[in-house]
């Protein structure tokens, strides 16, 4: 049987071999899942899983979500947009998120990356202060 560090070790390679110039492709992580399937390798299980963890640690941190108390227009997402293609790279999938609980600012979440500029946040901060 195939040791775990040696079923990681083959899963991120095809991990890997899923990458175009740093972009995921759907094509190939469904030709790897497909073969995985269809040969069923011992330890096919965990190889499924740990190929699961690596796609979806690649999709959070190409996930950009921005929160804002109102709708923005098109015009100001799409300048946010640039900004954040411009210092995170291409790639990325953007969500729009209104929640009427950050009063008013802009919350940006890249991966595990937060840039909280709402009033939420500073009256948060300002309540652990005292």
């Amino acid at each position: 049987m195939k040791s775990i560090k040696e079923i990681r070790s083959k899963i991120r390679s095809l991990y890997k071999a899923c990458l175009v110039q740093g972009v995921l492709d759907e094509s190939r992580v469904h030709m790897v899942v497909n073969d995985i399937l269809s040969k069923r390798p011992r330890g096919w299980t965990v190889m499924l899983a740990e190929f699961k963890r690596l796609i979806r640690r690649n999709i959070e941190q190409h996930t950009v979500t921005i929160t804002t108390a109102i709708p923005l227009e098109s015009s100001d997402l799409n300048r946010i947009k640039d900004i954040v293609i411009s210092k995170h790279g291409p790639g990325l999938t953007f969500v729009h998120i209104v929640d009427p609980s950050v009063i008013a600012g802009l919350r940006v979440q890249v991966g595990s990356s937060v840039l909280d500029g709402t009033i939420q946040a500073r009256l948060e901060t300002l309540l652990e202060k005292f």
